[in-house]
């Protein structure tokens, strides 16, 4: 600035100072600033003008603090019983935070957190409104909600598919529903399990609710090996095989024919072990459009082949078990008189 200008300045007084760089501070503010007296607004800055979809301060100034509110807040009160409970607060404590439901120009909606400061005018009190847009905010307070409820129904299931165990169910009714639980965590994603057969050099079908008739019944009884499709040879090696398109892979040469017929096109296999490390089986994850993972899917597919692994030790526990018991009636009717422990 110019000597003269710099002159003027330093011959303002200091509450002109004051007054200006409050009215700079009030003009600029991010947040939306709205004054109300007697129930009207007499100021109000640029932030407000636009949060609340407007041109100008003409335009805003003339409404009520209802005329910017819906009927009814998110609670099922009214804006106007609503207002004047926040009011009371207000002028009890001083000031008082809150979040209310606000209405832009065009009649949308939106959530706002008021700080509402009493200030004694005239043997009255004005009131200074500072308002701050919290959409955002609500929206990831939403899908927190959601994910925590989606994690809670997640773990939920997984404890059904434990219980059927527990309780002795078919393994093909207990991987059924183990399928259907990890295929609800992503959109677009088939899922399947599938044993390996007791001479460990077949596949053998465990389950998979939604993929095609034609491709289960062409992979039961399909050998393992280093090439043989994504289950076979993630069984055959005890590792996990990533095949992004499924008509491009050189695993799937002899299978292309069927992943086309089929409809499908990305495969993931992990191996199924048990708890001594026998690979049991295997799960693995479908899509139709060749597809990487993204690393989400890791802890479903840790879940899928934990609960997967107790499932199948559990069936072969029990098959042993019951031929073990039928070989020693067996022994007990040819011979049943006291034996000795040789014998028996």
């Amino acid at each position: 600035p110019s000597s003269y200008a710099v002159d003027q300045v330093r011959e303002r007084p200091d509450s002109v100072w004051l007054q200006d760089a409050l009215r700079l501070v009030f003009d600029n503010s991010p947040d939306a600033i709205l004054i109300l007296n007697d129930g009207v607004f007499t100021d109000c800055n640029r932030a407000a003008v636009a949060m609340f979809g407007y041109t100008s301060k003409e335009q805003l100034l003339p409404l009520s603090p209802l005329d910017l509110s819906p009927a009814k807040q998110p609670d099922g009160t009214t804006s106007p019983q609503k207002s004047d409970e926040m009011i009371r607060a207000t002028l009890e404590r001083g000031n008082h935070r809150f979040e209310w439901q606000a209405k832009k120009s065009d009649g949308s909606e939106f959530p706002v957190e008021v700080l509402l400061t009493a200030i004694p005018f005239k043997g009255k009190h004005a009131f200074y409104a500072v308002w701050r847009d919290i959409t955002r905010r609500k929206q990831a307070e939403l899908e927190l909600l959601k994910s925590r409820e989606r994690e809670n129904a997640f773990r939920a299931g997984q404890g059904r598919v434990l219980e059927m165990i527990a309780r002795g169910e078919s393994i093909e009714d207990v991987l059924a529903s183990l399928v259907t639980l990890i295929e609800a965590q992503s959109e677009g994603m088939l899922c399947s399990v599938v044993r390996l057969s007791e001479d460990g050099k077949h596949i053998r079908h465990g389950a998979a609710p939604n993929l095609p008739d034609i491709y289960v019944n062409a992979v039961n009884g399909a050998p393992i090996g280093p090439k043989n499709g994504s289950c076979g040879t993630a069984m055959y090696f005890g590792k996990q095989v990533i095949v992004t398109d499924m008509l491009e892979d050189p695993l799937w040469e002899d299978y292309r024919e069927l992943a086309k017929l089929s409809g499908l096109r990305a495969c993931w296999s992990t191996p199924i072990f048990s708890g001594s490390g026998k690979v049991l089986g295997s799960f693995a994850m479908y899509y139709r459009q060749p597809q990487t993972p993204t690393g989400d899917e890791s802890r479903l597919t840790e879940v899928a082949t934990h609960i997967a692994g107790i499932a199948i030790e559990h069936q072969r526990a029990e098959s042993e078990l019951r031929a073990s018991e039928q070989r020693f009636a067996k022994a007990f009717s040819a011979n049943p008189h006291p034996m000795s422990l040789a014998t028996l």
